[in-house]
């Protein structure tokens, strides 16, 4: 029991590291601002990692998408 407590205080340390010391309530607001950021952009904006897939999309590119998508038919 002793060594899975130890453990476990080991990996939320690593996974505060990781967050930068943040507190789950500072992560929550963080989100909502990104979001409320990324939908008051007029502009569509994607972002993609580094294999090209889209991992963040606003409202904006997903209308211009799908306007493409139906005038491309």
């Amino acid at each position: 029991m002793l060594i899975g407590a130890a453990g476990a205080y080991l990996l939320a340390l690593r996974l505060k590291r990781t967050l930068h010391n943040l507190e789950p309530e500072a992560i929550a607001q963080r989100l909502k601002e990104r979001e409320a950021m990324l939908e008051s952009v007029q502009e569509g904006v994607i972002a993609t990692d580094n294999e090209g897939t889209i991992i963040v999309m606003n409202e904006a590119a997903t209308r211009a998408l799908e306007k493409d998508h139906v005038a491309s038919r």
